[in-house]
């Protein structure tokens, strides 16, 4: 929910309920575009800050800077599919069930292009790019079979784990075995990596959080390399957040 000055007074919005300053909101969207304008790369979004379409849809989208969205889960990716025009999603969480990869493939399905590649963003009404994050052989194998079945292609992320401890594989030669086993499956193919430390975010002194950072890149770019070598491109390296996105 957006609460705008329809509604008469706090109390009368009920909760849980997503409350904006919204001239706040627009200026920082301002200050990121002033800052991308500068360099290469493009922002993708993580809407489960807001859960919010009108915001996705209205400020988030039309940017010239945002490249697609960024989801927490397969409800998010859900809800943005059905009522925004994101049509380039990630879905930065490593999902393992069946029943969350069925889900992934049926909107890939529902929304995506009728040729069920849904790797690639073009300029037709069904174009749908999906990429899903993954560390291990298993998930991969489940998604690809899944996917399989469906007739439906997924790019995917590998996530590496740079300091955050919850996911992830641990050096770039983990990385590169994954990716040629990725590689070595139909229905999924490889498009970058992913590392992302949350914990940074909440670093309050500059120059450490700075240190850290440079931490963070170092390992991606240790991976990124390690791929070039042996004749994989990064499409996409993701990461990053809103207090490390100055230094990222």
């Amino acid at each position: 929910m957006l609460c705008s000055s329809l509604a008469t007074t706090l109390r009368d919005i009920p909760t849980p309920a997503l409350c904006v300053e919204f001239d706040m909101m627009m200026h920082n969207q301002v200050a990121m575009e002033r800052l991308m304008a500068s360099t290469s790369l493009k922002v993708r979004p993580c809407i489960k800050s807001h859960k919010c379409p009108w915001i996705t849809e209205t400020v988030q989208l039309p940017s010239n800077i945002t490249r697609g969205i960024c989801c927490a889960t397969v409800g998010e990716m859900d809800s943005m599919l059905r009522n925004t025009r994101g049509r380039d999603v990630l879905l930065a969480n490593v999902i393992v069930s069946n029943s969350k990869i069925h889900q992934v493939v049926q909107l890939c399905k529902e929304f995506g292009p009728d040729s069920g590649d849904c790797t690639v963003i073009n300029t037709g009404e069904n174009s749908l790019r999906v990429v899903v994050c993954t560390d291990s052989d298993g998930a991969c194998d489940s998604f690809s079979s899944i996917a399989g079945k469906d007739g439906v292609t997924v790019g995917c992320l590998i996530e590496i784990n740079v300091g955050q401890l919850r996911c992830g594989v641990d050096t770039p030669e983990e990385v590169l075995t994954l990716a040629k086993h990725i590689d070595s499956l139909p229905n999924l193919k490889f498009l970058g990596i992913q590392g992302y430390n949350g914990a940074i975010q909440h670093v309050r002194g500059r120059a450490e959080r700075r240190e850290l950072c440079e931490s963070v890149a170092g390992v991606l770019r240790e991976a990124k390399d390690l791929l070039a070598q042996n004749g994989f491109t990064c499409e996409i390296v993701s990461g990053g957040g809103t207090d490390s996105f100055g230094f990222d």
